[in-house]
């Protein structure tokens, strides 16, 4: 009678762990699939890709807002709002007002749309569209200029500017650190006269970011 009671009250204790650890699984999904929020800060190398001058890269930053919308265990939206600084460096042989290097540091603030597919446990494809809004640009003249050049600024440059992005990801539910490669599909210049020294030349940079997200893991 006695090892009766033992062997119930075993399979009760039994039937009661897996019951909680069912519930445990169950409300930890449920967390994993709510969106969050996040703070974004990064490095990046970025240049002007004209195809024709000599451009050089230049060291830029990045930092601004997420938010993580997860689709389902794999795929999820990831929106961001970042302050970026992007440009580069020409160096111009043969132009009609200018001979020498031009250091171009343009500022957006970039609206990624990304979707972020898993590959395993802490590895996931990263990859979508990039819209930026100019905010300022300045523009350092190494060498002297000709007189009567007039300096270009931001109202010669194009205000908004279409970008691809794709890359990897590297991290857990909470933090993520990811290689991006961002591609310009909009010409930098929007007059003739920054035509003049920019031509096609498009934004091109490669991001190095990391993502804290906030919220239960």
């Amino acid at each position: 009678m006695r090892m009766r009671v033992v062997m119930i009250c075993v399979i009760l204790l039994f039937i009661s762990v897996i019951s909680k650890g069912q519930d445990t699984r169950v409300f930890l999904l449920e967390q994993s699939m709510k969106p969050k929020l996040g703070l974004r800060t990064g490095a990046s190398l970025s240049k002007l890709d004209n195809g024709y001058e000599e451009t050089g890269y230049q060291f830029g930053f990045s930092f601004g807002g997420a938010l993580k919308i997860p689709v389902n265990r794999i795929i999820s939206l990831q929106n961001e709002m970042v302050f970026s600084k992007k440009g580069g460096s020409i160096t111009y042989l043969k132009n009609a007002f200018y001979t020498g290097d031009v250091r171009y540091r343009l500022y957006y603030l970039d609206f990624p749309l990304l979707l972020r597919i898993k590959l395993g446990r802490a590895i996931s494809l990263v990859g979508g569209y990039q819209g930026s809004l100019l905010i300022d640009a300045n523009v350092e003249y190494v060498d002297p200029y000709v007189y009567g050049f007039v300096e270009l600024d931001e109202r010669e440059m194009n205000s908004w500017d279409n970008a691809l992005v794709a890359g990897l990801a590297i991290g857990g539910r909470n933090r993520a650190f990811d290689i991006r490669v961002n591609y310009g599909l909009t010409d930098v210049a929007k007059s003739d006269y920054a035509n003049t020294f920019l031509g096609d030349a498009r934004n091109v940079s490669v991001m190095f970011c990391f993502t804290r997200y906030f919220g239960r893991r």
